[in-house]
């Protein structure tokens, strides 16, 4: 199977994705990096080109893997620790996936579930995005019109 390059403006909405995820500031990426603020916002939106050693640091300072910042293809970030779930009811497995605390929990627990999903879900939205953007839209009206419905009863 082929894999298809991304465009720059591709490449910066991965990087800034994340950076998201990473819970940093441009400022704080762009310092760790070892760049400029404005260098950093040209490339997240598209307008330059990235360096190699700036796509190398991102990779080994992060963990991230390259094929997910070219083609979106992997996971994003490999080995990734995520900060304590201390206070939260701690399980010992789950079997099936059965409301959204189960996957939360999933995501949380095991580097492996997260980082494929990850991936799965960056690929799914880089091939789907005007289909998911039509899908919100849809599901915003419906839901507009379901309160402007209930409200209207209310009156009567």
């Amino acid at each position: 199977m082929e894999k298809n390059r991304c465009s720059l403006n591709d490449l910066g909405k991965k990087i800034k994705q994340l950076r998201s995820v990473l819970g940093l500031s441009q400022k704080e990426f762009a310092q760790a990096l070892d760049v400029s603020n404005s260098y950093l916002s040209g490339i997240e939106h598209g307008n330059k080109s990235p360096k190699f050693e700036f796509l190398f640091k991102i990779a080994v300072q992060y963990n991230v893997s390259p094929d997910y910042l070219f083609f979106g293809t992997e996971p994003m970030i490999i080995n990734h620790k995520r900060k304590s779930t201390a206070g939260k009811k701690e399980k010992q497995s789950i079997t099936a996936i059965d409301t959204t605390e189960d996957l939360l929990w999933l995501i949380d627990n095991s580097t492996l579930f997260r980082d494929t999903i990850m991936g799965y879900s960056a690929k799914f939205h880089l091939e789907n995005e005007d289909i998911i953007k039509k899908n919100i839209e849809n599901t915003r009206k419906k839901s507009n019109a379901v309160k402007i419905d209930t409200n209207d009863n209310k009156g009567g």
